[in-house]
This record gives structure tokens, sequence and C-alpha cells, in this order.
């Protein structure tokens, strides 16, 4: 079914793998750490552009591909939408 709809998904899946995987794990021991959400969306705008940058500017073992770009994004924005999940209703403070 994924590959009737998205034509070359297993061609593109590993950025959205990289960007979510990065992301999500220094955005979660950053929640852990008390870092303030403004900085955890200034890194995602940054995983975001460097998404864009590499595959457009830096042809370094890599072919200039627009869909690898966007699948970069749904990485990075599926991994806010688990750490904002994460600091609005998944961190609680220990009272002991």
């Amino acid at each position: 079914m994924i590959t009737d709809n998205f034509t070359g998904f297993y061609q593109h899946v590993s950025n959205l793998s990289i960007s979510y995987l990065i992301y999500s794990t220094v955005g979660y021991v950053w929640i852990l750490m008390g870092v303030p959400l403004k900085s955890i969306v200034v890194l995602g705008c940054s995983i975001l552009s460097a998404n864009f940058v590499y595959e457009f500017w830096v042809p370094l073992l890599n072919t200039r591909d627009l869909a690898d770009a966007w699948y970069g994004t749904t990485g990075t924005f599926i991994g806010f939408i688990f750490l904002l999940l994460t600091k609005m209703i998944g961190i609680k403070k220990n009272d002991a």
C-alpha cells in the first residue's frame, strides 16, 4: 500500500528516519534536562535547514533530490509532534 501511494518510498525513507531519530533523541534529552521548548524548536529548524542545504548545495556523496528533503522535513515534523506531546503531557515533576 505504501509503495502504491508513494513511489520511491524506500529510496527516501532513510532521510525521514535520520531526521526523526536525531531530532527526537536530542530533543528528548533536552526536555529531560529542562531546556525550554523554544530551543528545541530552533533545533528542529536547524535540522530542516540542514536537509535542504545538503540536498541542494552539498553534492558530497549525494545526488540532488527534492523528495529526500521533503522526507527529512516530514521526519522532523513527526519528531516535533512527539516532543511537543512529551513536553506537554508526558513529563511530570517529581515531588519527592
